[in-house]
Parts: structure tokens; sequence; C-alpha cells
């Protein structure tokens, strides 16, 4: 062979080694990426190694944390290190997602429609009313009947004098409009203290308690956007006259504001009572249990908000006073009964906002109102103004008081306006901190539940559950509460702590001598984690946690299928049926934002987000907590715990069947098909998804069905259908126990009874070891009842 053959029969070798060596690489890589397919066509999902076996949860786990820039003082990351409840910095690829959403610059009221008819000068009013034409309007509140009183006058002397008389008598709504056809400016007026012919040195020496509650507000978010706020809290760092007391590792009790205050004031975390958020708590918020042994002590009360009290929201409906029905004055007046049984000595300036609400077009500030303002001024500094005053005024009465302000500016679907409270936040604590005994609680119920971060990163679906709690402690109310007790409160810092622990520190104010050493005011342990707290479900525990759980992709679409059916059938018990009910029937395609615990019991606490296609296309959630305790062959234990619309529901309402249902509903308003009857759901093909890849039917009898969904592979779910006008049938399961690989959800003894057109979720199918599941055909018969 001549060396030219030689050669090129050497390059030949060489060219068809490396094509070789290519075709071996693509074709494991397309292994890799596609499914395997069994021989009946149908998608099945290959048995994943155990480094595969992981969920979203883990996923996010596995990324780095990070502080992403946000300035913590107060925060000793390294005595937080070692406890059994850990504090969980941001996940590092949120902070760009955080910076994109929240940046901006502050909105601000319109200075330019800003007038001004009066002021207090020296205690005295002075009135102008060169640009009023020569005469103006003077609006205040009757604090008898509720209703708005106007007058008119002719001249800034009778303007004036009409003020200097409702300051002068008292018992007034601290208040006053002042209209001209240029605009109206409100006006704060001065609040006197109830005299008293003598103030004890009890009194003189119990400590104050100043709460301002933040709705809505992140740990992180307080930090992020209000850089005066945290710059005045450094500021106080090195004070020999102040202490700044900072709870990072402050869990949130609900992802709602009522709970919360219920934790508050009434000392009550009642997980069975629940409502939706259209409905109305089963019993009033028990602001007595706190306010009223504050009142027989010698306190005046002050609840403040920035709502209207006739609107749905607010005080009223967690009094349960609220009644469209009823006129306003009976309404006033049974506000301020229900105001008297909790304690409550004064309502402020609160009732400006339905004033106030109403110039800005809506009836609350939750949706698109980028900044609540007045007449140039944000709603909010005049609510700081009345504070600062109302405060200072029984300071030097030498009369203790409560002061409660629930601010709701950072309660908006941006999470931006909330940087209109830095300027006025700022002020109003540096104002406490010469006030010697009073005791400043700055904290929040939850974080933002709503709106682009929470809905689209898992960061900020634990945000939600992780809100700020600050103190503030001049050295007065330090020796007014003791050392043993300011010993606590220090050593609680780096604790797992919850708005009840808040509320044995406002009992123990209340009454020393009677009240039970718990929460705050005691030593709380180490080792405290989320097993020891009790919270309403669904929530996300705040902690950073060290057992890592890792549930497979299938288990956690099979939990999430079993989740919807529950849903699903109490929407269909509260319908009368599926043949009677208006929503469909819930049938996930996705879930995300996966969070696991373990409980006491030694159950799994699984809560996630679960996704639904609406009619629209558009992607609806729902977010649940599911106890779940796996096993290796048989039953398994699942229970769906909690339940709460993350997605607007609204455009739903018209379908719905009570409250119940309405925040729960999907459906097509104005449509009479319906996927709940039994023959058209029968053939729906429409849920077809990247993890539901096949579906089969299965006739049991002329009426009778068993639907079975393919869930990537491993798992399935299992559905009865009864396709006919009568008979009612007994479905009984049988033979499932000799499935030794495979798990399945809770089955009832005594099976189902399927109803005429009925639809019933049977049961999920997890196979441990085998893509397969033999005929579901011959695991269920159907026999007339």
């Amino acid at each position: 062979m001549d060396s030219l053959s030689i050669m090129y029969s050497r390059v030949r070798f060489k060219s068809i080694l490396i094509f070789t060596l290519i075709a071996i690489i693509f074709f494991t890589w397309l292994n890799i990426q596609l499914p395997v397919v069994s021989s009946k066509g149908k998608i099945l999902e290959k048995k994943p190694k155990s480094n595969e076996k992981k969920n979203l949860s883990q996923k996010s786990k596995e990324e780095s944390r990070t502080d992403c820039g946000i300035d913590l003082p107060y925060l000793n990351a390294g005595k937080l290190r070692g406890l059994a409840c850990e504090f969980k910095f941001p996940l590092e690829d949120s902070c760009k997602l955080t910076r994109s959403i929240f940046s901006g610059e502050v909105t601000q009221c319109d200075k330019s429609e800003k007038v001004s008819y009066c002021s207090l000068v020296a205690k005295d009013v002075k009135c102008d009313l060169v640009n009023c034409q020569g005469h103006a309007q003077s609006g205040y509140l009757n604090i008898a009947t509720g209703h708005m009183i106007w007058r008119e006058h002719q001249s800034p002397d009778r303007l004036s004098q009409a003020i200097r008389q409702l300051i002068d008598q008292g018992g007034h709504s601290n208040y006053v409009y002042i209209r001209c056809p240029a605009g109206t400016q409100l006006l704060i007026l001065p609040d006197k203290p109830v005299k008293r012919d003598h103030v004890t040195n009890e009194q003189r020496t119990s400590v104050s308690i100043n709460m301002l509650l933040l709705d809505s507000v992140s740990y992180f978010h307080f930090h992020r956007s209000l850089p005066k706020t945290v710059g005045k809290l450094k500021d106080l760092q090195h004070s020999a006259d102040v202490k700044v007391l900072s709870y990072p590792l402050f869990q949130s009790i609900k992802s709602r504001t009522f709970e919360n205050m219920q934790a508050l004031f009434g000392g009550v975390v009642d997980t069975k009572q629940t409502f939706s958020t259209q409905g109305s708590p089963k019993s009033p918020l028990l602001l007595q249990e706190t306010l009223q042994p504050l009142r027989d002590k010698g306190y005046e009360n002050l609840f403040l908000e920035d709502l209207c009290w006739t609107w749905e929201w607010g005080i009223s409906k967690d009094l349960l006073v609220h009644n469209k029905s009823l006129g306003r004055a009976e309404y006033w007046r049974n506000l301020w009964k229900a105001f008297h049984v909790g304690g409550i000595t004064s309502y402020g300036i609160s009732p400006a906002g339905c004033e106030v609400l109403l110039a800005n077009g809506k009836p609350d500030p939750f949706h698109g109102v980028p900044a609540v303002c007045y007449n140039g001024r944000y709603h909010h500094s005049y609510i700081f103004e009345y504070l600062a005053q109302y405060q200072q005024q029984r300071v030097d009465a030498g009369i203790p008081y409560t002061s409660f302000y629930g601010s709701n500016t950072p309660h908006d679907e941006d999470g931006t306006r909330i940087k209109t409270l830095d300027v006025d936040l700022a002020n109003h604590i540096e104002h406490v901190t010469k006030q010697t005994n009073t005791l400043t609680i700055i904290f929040s119920d939850h974080g933002n539940a709503y709106g682009t971060f929470p809905q689209s990163h898992q960061q900020g679906r634990d945000e939600t559950y992780h809100p700020i709690f600050y103190m503030i402690v001049p050295k007065g109310a330090q020796l007014n509460l003791g050392e043993e007790v300011m010993r606590n409160l220090i050593a609680n810092q780096g604790r797992l702590v919850t708005m009840l622990d808040i509320h044995y520190l406002l009992k123990y104010i209340a009454t020393p001598a009677k009240a039970v050493r718990e929460g705050l005011v005691s030593t709380l342990s180490p080792e405290r984690t989320c097993q020891d707290l009790t919270l309403y479900q669904p929530n996300i525990c705040i902690c950073n946690l060290k057992d890592e759980i890792v549930l497979s992709d299938v288990e956690l679409f099979l939990l999430a299928e079993f989740a919807s059916a529950q849903i699903s059938k109490s929407m269909m018990e509260n319908s009368g049926g599926a043949q009677n009910m208006k929503c469909y029937l819930l049938l996930p395609v996705n879930y995300s934002h996966t969070s696991i615990t373990t409980r006491k019991d030694g159950h799994y606490a699984v809560s996630m987000d679960i996704h639904f296609t609406s009619p629209s296309k558009s992607l609806e959630t729902i977010f649940v907590t599911i106890s779940y305790k796996p096993a290796s062959h048989g039953s398994t234990t699942m229970t769906l715990l909690a339940n709460e619309r993350r997605s607007p529901y609204s455009p739903y309402r018209p379908c719905g069947d009570g409250p119940i249902t309405e925040s729960l509903c999907i459906c097509q308003t104005g449509v009479t098909y319906s996927l709940n009857i039994a023959d058209n759901w029968l053939t729906d093909v429409s849920r077809y998804s990247d993890t539901i890849t096949h579906r089969e039917s299965h006739q049991l009898n002329s009426c009778i069905y068993i639907v079975r969904y393919l869930i990537g592979g491993y798992g399935c779910s299992l559905y009865a259908v009864n396709i006919c006008t009568e008979p009612t049938y007994h479905v009984i399961a049988y033979g499932l126990d000799n499935l030794k690989t495979i798990t399945y959800s809770n089955i009832p003894v005594n099976g189902w009874y399927l109803v005429p057109k009925a639809i019933q979720f049977l049961t999920v199918l997890h196979s441990k070891s085998s893509p397969s599941f033999p005929n579901t055909s011959f695991m269920f018969r159907a026999k007339q009842s």
C-alpha cells in the first residue's frame, strides 16, 4: 500500500471515530431531554436519579442568599446563627428584580392645589378670606350623629370665632374643613385631654404605649423603602437616652390584618375561626382584652385609621358594626357602642378619611391611588400631626395613653407608595424619642400579599410572612418597665416571635401584678421554631430551614391535584352538586413557590401556589397548605389544611354561590356550557400540559366512567363520572393494597355515591419504581344504590 493510501485510510478512520463520538453524545443528550414513550404511545416520565429528585423549593434553597445591599441596622447575623430558627436573607436572584420594580421617584402631592385660609397661632385662630370672595364654609363632624355640619361665614372674624368655639367647647371631631371656591383646607384642631382633679403617682409612672402598624410591609421592604426612617433608627444606636430594639425573626400569623390584630389585642389565635375576604369575622376584634384594663388604670386610648368608617374595610368591619342597611346616625352610634365595649376613648381625626378618600375618587386606598393626598399634603401627614399633638398634650397633663395608628399607606399593589411615608415617619420617631416614658412599637401585620413581587418570585412569597418589628424605649420607659422585663426584651431580639408575644407585653403594662409572664416579657427559648407556634394556614415559615425536605415533582403535582379536588368538593357542596355549580371544577396545570416543613405530628406541611387556566387563558392562583405523610406503599395521608386565593376573583363573582365559593371561583360568565356537566367534562381535552400528558376513560357500565390523568408517568389522578340522569351509583375501590410499589391518597371505607350527572374525585396514585399502572377499570366496581 502506498503512503497516500495509508494516509487516506487513517483520515477516514479518524473521521468515522469522531462521527461516532458525536453521535453517542447527541443521542445521550436526546435521551436525557425526551420523555420515555411506552409501546402504547403514552408519554411516561423516566425515573429520576436521586440528585434529580428536586422540587422548586429545593432549587431555590440551593441558590445563594445575600442582603441585596439593603441597609439592615440592628441585625447581628452572628448572634442569630445556631438558633433553631435562623435568619433567612433574600435570595440573590431577587435583588435585581426588587431594584427594578421598587425603583422610581416618590409620588408627590400637587402643591399647586394647596390653599390656606386659617391657621393656629399661639393657640389662637387666624383666618384670611382674601381668596374666598369674602365668605367661606366650615364643616365639622357632629360627634352625636356622625353627620357633617356645614355653616356659612361672611367674614374672616366670624369664621375664626366659630373655630374657636369648637376648640373651647371640646368634644368636637378634632378637625374642621374650610371650603372656598379655590379649594378646601383641612385644619387639625387641638384635642383637650379629659380634665382630672387628681393624677395618681401610678398614672404618672405608667408607661404610655404608641403603636404604629404599617399594613403590608415586610422586614426587607421596610429597609429597602424608607432610607430616612432607617437612618433615624441608626442615629439612635449609640444614644444614652433611648434604646432601639429590633426583632428580625418576626413571624406573621396570617397574611391578613384581622387575625394579627386579634392576636395583638385579644390574645387569640383561633385557627378554626376563618372567613372569606368578602365575609366578616365570626367574632369581633377583642380590643377589650387589652384596652379595657388600660382604661380602668387611667389610660386614654386613641384608635386611628386612614380608611372611611362607613366603608366595608377597617375597624367597623372588625367590630362587626358594618351594615349597609343602617342610617348614618345609627351606624355611628353602634360604632361608638363597640368602641366603649372595646376600651377606645377617642377616634381622633379618623373620620376625615371619608372626605379625603372621596377627594381621591376611591372608597379605599388599596388600588389605583399612587399617593393619597388632600390639599397638597399626604393624608398620613395630617394623622401624624394630630398624633404628635395628642400625645404631647397627655404627656404635659401627666395622663398615660395608648395610641394605635393603623396606616394603609403601604398597602398597594405596586409596593411603592410606602415611600411617601418616609419623611413623616422619620420625624415621628424623632418626636417620640423625647417622650421619655413612652414605649413606641413600629410593626406590620404581614408583607405585601399581592402584586408583582409576591406573584413572580419565591422571595416575594417568603416576605409575605416576614413583617417588621421595632421598639423604641426611652430611659423613663426602661426604668418603669423594670430591669427584668428590659433584660428579657433585649434577649428576645434573637428569638422567633409573633403578635401574640407583643400582646403579653401590653397585658403586662396594663396589669403587671396579674399578667402572666409570657411572650416578650418572659425569656423565649432559642429552640423555638414555627412548629411551636400556632399559625393560620396557609403560611410560610420565615426561618432558614436546616433540614432540607425533598419531594419529587410528581409527588408535588399529585398533592396539587389532591388539594384542588378538595377545594372543588367544598364548592360543589356549597352549590348543591356539580350539575348546579357555575364555577369550574379546579384542575391544576402547574404549581410553584413550594415550601416544605415538618409538623409536630411528623407529617410534612407542604405549601404551594397551584395554577389553573381560566376560560380567557389567564393564569389563576390559589395558595394551599397540605399535611402529607408519605408511605412506601399503600395509603398515604393527605389533608388539605387551608387555601387562599392569590389572583383576583372579582371577575368571577357572578358565578359564585356565597362568599366561600366566590373567593375560589373560575368560570366563564354568560355561557351556559359548563365543564362541570358530566357529559362535557368526560370528553374535554383542554387540560393537557407539560406534566399532564395523557388521559384515559374506562367504562364500568352504561353510566359510570373512570377517568385517569397520567401525571409525569409516575403518577395519575382518578375521577368517576356518572353521565346518566338516574339512578345513583355506589362506587368502591378494591385491590389497591396489592399494588406493592404504588401509594394512593385517602380512600373512604364506604366508597363514593355518585348521584346523576356527578363528577367525583377518587384518588391519586404514585408509583415509586415503575412508570406504569394497572388498568384502572379493574380497580373499581359500581352498582346501583
